[in-house]
């Protein structure tokens, strides 16, 4: 997978492997606490833009401009909403997640860790670092809403 080839698609899926990895079963998109993670997903991706912003290689020069465009098509609406990132989501149903009604609040991870581990070495390292820290952040402002 080229640096290009990150896209909604294969993003969410190596997102969606790494919590699973983390021991997460599912997702609410319209709670609280998963909106704020969404954002923390957004602020992770713009982290990762402006610090691959200066590379000189044709790699880093590649996988700042496939962040570009994941985190402009992923990120909020006017509304607040995380639209894009819901349905990409669900656009992984029968693969990697199980929401078959659209109006179910939950959309549950339906790989099993080692599935999910070997999803995760499928990718290579710089992007799954990316995809890794995204979904870490999602997970770390999603408990922290929920503490409070």
């Amino acid at each position: 997978m080229s640096a290009e080839a990150l896209n909604v698609t294969s993003f969410t899926k190596g997102f969606i492997a790494h919590l699973v990895e983390l021991g997460e079963t599912a997702i609410y998109p319209k709670s609280t606490e998963d909106r704020r993670g969404f954002r923390s997903v957004i602020e992770a991706l713009a982290a990762e833009i402006d610090r691959l912003r200066p590379s000189t290689d044709s790699e880093g020069r590649a996988l700042y401009r496939a962040l570009v465009l994941l985190r402009n098509e992923l990120q909020a609406s006017p509304t607040g909403a995380f639209d894009a990132m819901e349905t990409a989501l669900r656009n992984l149903q029968l693969s990697l997640t199980n929401c078959p009604n659209p109006f179910y609040e939950e959309i549950s991870f339906t790989v099993s860790p080692p599935f999910a581990q070997a999803l995760l070495k499928e990718i290579p390292d710089r992007q799954r670092s990316v995809v890794m820290k995204a979904a870490e952040a999602f997970l770390r402002t999603k408990r922290l809403a929920a503490q409070q």
